[in-house]
């Protein structure tokens, strides 16, 4: 096992280093720099534990690695989707269970206390270790999701939004926490015998944790970041949520009719649903409505949001193209592209979700 743990070192000593000498930095990189650091030190931690067991107690910090580990991974994601700085109360909340599993380490070494009979004891240990660890990045992962759902009130193309990395890294992580706790239980129970074989145990999971991190590579997570702030568009208060209104009394602002016939207009005449980097702030601009008044129309008056809204114009052209004869020298995604679909899998996703059948089902059934 010493081996496995000498190659963690090293891809998280690689992988360290890649990010540090990056020409272009952005605060997120020094958060995940962060955290491959409080995951070196934990493994380093463990080496030292099994190689010099006679000096056990001067290696008693190893579990401040999941705590600390979490609180730099959530920091981490939160930087990339915001660009708005954490309160003072709010990051020392996320620090806080590193503090106190740092405070007990250092009264009672971890592999002291997990021996004692102190259940209730344990339990508290256990609860910041693992608990609230866990809490947070299940936290981050509803925060990303909701923050993915979102992106659809202004762009009508997320393809080049790649959020599947952070996705990855998020969810391998609670998989990794879940796993060092059922370590835990397994040596309560006596299955796992000793100390040594738990932090093989716990090694195994992170040696398989680093490789799959490695096989999807640090990407480039700015340039998502980039395109957001760029298109001028404030994802957390734009518009509302189409689905929460349809059946409930909550109260808008009376709905311009004019606007409505604006907006109608400047879709039949102009199409501007034919360019796939449009955003709901650049139809704003071309249509002279205002963004909010704008994003309350699509939400409220068509029920949808931008993204299903557009997809939904791209799908009708795509439609009527095909029925018309239109582009008979180009093949179907060619024309799917010229409709303003960004790929074929957001093409094939919109037209089966507004259809309710995959384009080639509907071709098929509309030549018998």
């Amino acid at each position: 096992m010493q081996t496995l743990s000498i190659i963690i070192i090293s891809i998280l000593s690689i992988l360290i280093f890649l990010l540090t000498i990056k020409s272009i930095k952005i605060q997120a990189d020094k958060y995940l720099v962060a955290f491959f650091a409080a995951i070196l030190i934990g493994v380093i931690q463990d080496v030292l534990f099994n190689r010099f067991p006679e000096y056990a107690t001067f290696f008693r910090f190893g579990g401040v690695t999941v705590p600390l580990g979490a609180a730099f991974l959530y920091l981490y994601m939160r930087s990339l989707i915001s660009d708005k700085n954490l309160a003072p109360v709010y990051m020392l909340l996320l620090f806080l269970p590193a503090v106190i599993i740092f405070v007990f380490s250092a009264f009672t070494p971890e592999f002291e206390l997990i021996n004692s009979n102190k259940p209730l004891l344990i339990g508290v240990y256990y609860m910041f270790k693992i608990g609230l660890p866990l809490l947070m990045m299940m936290i981050g992962s509803y925060q990303l999701k909701k923050y993915t759902r979102n992106l659809k009130e202004g762009f009508s193309n997320i393809d080049d939004i790649d959020f599947k990395w952070l996705r990855v890294l998020i969810d391998s992580s609670i998989l990794l926490i879940f796993i060092a706790f059922f370590g835990f239980l397994l040596y309560q129970l006596k299955v796992i015998s000793t100390i040594g074989i738990l932090v093989d145990f716990t090694n195994i999971a992170v040696f398989i944790f680093i490789l799959f991190l490695a096989y999807y590579g640090i990407k480039n997570t700015n340039t998502f970041r980039e395109v957001i702030i760029k298109s001028n568009i404030d994802i957390s208060g734009t518009g509302s949520s189409p689905g929460n209104d349809r059946n409930t009394n909550t109260d808008h602002p009376p709905i311009d009719g004019q606007l409505i016939e604006k907006l109608e207009s400047a879709i039949a005449s102009e199409r501007p649903y034919l360019s796939e980097k449009l955003t709901i702030s650049r139809l704003a601009e071309q249509t002279d409505i205002p963004q909010k008044q704008l994003s309350q129309i699509i939400n409220n008056h068509y029920r949808q949001n931008f993204f299903d809204y557009i997809n939904s114009l791209r799908t009708s052209e795509f439609n009527r193209r095909i029925a018309e004869g239109e582009n008979r020298q180009y093949t179907l995604l060619s024309i799917a592209y010229e409709c303003g679909f960004s790929s074929k899998s957001a093409f094939n996703r919109a037209y089966k979700k507004h259809v309710g059948v995959p384009p080639s089902e509907f071709l098929k059934s509309s030549k018998t």
